[in-house]
């Protein structure tokens, strides 16, 4: 889900009869979801700050992430984004994505190792299991594209060109891709070939739950910039972020290997050339051969 500016206006005038939360007031207040489900999941490591000042926080988000996040933060009440509340409800409301203003305006406000902070509520051997009674090799899960809005195809890499890298290590790829486009299922899984698995009966469009522990049953994650990524690094799962050449994206800074929104688990490796993965795919072979040897010691 990523909102329009006619959606944005009309959740901000759902909220607007309460005062916009300075930061600082302890007060009922209501946190609201205006931009995808990535960035939900990546402005969710603020929740607990928000904690440290409010006792009584409700956010409305995304109903696929409310099993996640109730389980990992139960001091808070997750409602689906489409409740209307009623006036009396709260005294102050925040657009979610006000929280880093807030909270992160400076470099002090960073923690020096930011720790994972979600966990998956699904037991962590049960989706692998379906696909496999036993696995013996090292577990990739995959993704490469997205269908965010307004987002150039630079940020998207050719399925055959990453298996290819891949390839050079003996794995087990799982599919961590929601459907693309309007293929089903079926279709992607014929897509995938026998190379990548798709755990059956998952929702990887939906089921937030299910797909974290997916992540978790990895040994690591190969992914571009889109929900996986912000989901697995949120997990603090082994993760390859795959970057475009430009516009650079401020959670992942520029020419830096790691941020210091996430856990140092997450990798970032960027293009160097528009329209060519060349380098990525020569650095990430390097990463993964130099992770699978410290994990094998």
């Amino acid at each position: 889900m990523r909102f329009s500016l006619g959606q944005d206006r009309i959740y901000f005038e759902r909220f607007s009869c309460f005062r916009l939360w300075d930061g600082k007031t302890d007060c009922d207040l209501a946190i609201w979801q205006e931009q995808g489900v990535g960035d939900v999941i990546f402005f969710a490591s603020l929740f607990a700050d928000v904690s440290q000042v409010c006792k009584n926080i409700t956010v409305f988000v995304d109903k696929r992430l409310i099993s996640i996040f109730q389980s990992c933060y139960k001091e808070i009440r997750f409602v689906d984004l489409e409740t209307i509340p009623a006036v009396s409800d709260f005294d102050a409301h925040l657009p979610m994505g006000s929280l880093l203003s807030l909270f992160r305006n400076d470099k002090s406000k960073f923690t020096m190792e930011p720790k994972a902070y979600l966990t998956p509520t699904t037991p962590l051997n049960s989706y692998v299991k379906r696909g496999r009674k036993s696995i013996t090799k090292p577990i990739c899960g995959i993704s490469w594209f997205t269908k965010a809005n307004q987002v150039p195809d630079d940020r998207k890499i050719d399925l055959e060109i990453l298996v290819k890298t891949l390839g050079n290590f003996d794995l087990e790829i799982v599919n961590l891709q929601y459907p693309e486009k309007d293929l089903s299922e079926s279709q992607v899984s014929k897509k995938l070939d026998k190379k990548v698995k798709t755990i059956p009966g998952v929702d990887l469009k939906n089921d937030f739950d299910a797909i974290a522990s997916i992540i978790c049953n990895c040994d690591f994650v190969v992914t571009i910039d889109n929900v996986i990524a912000h989901l697995a690094s949120a997990l603090g799962k082994k993760t390859f972020v795959l970057l475009p050449l430009a516009p650079p994206n401020f959670r992942w800074l520029t020419k830096r290997k790691h941020t210091p929104y996430y856990p140092q688990t997450t990798t970032l490796i960027r293009k160097q050339k528009t329209d060519d993965w060349s380098n990525v795919l020569i650095e990430l072979k390097a990463e993964i051969a130099e992770f699978l040897s410290a994990k094998d010691q």
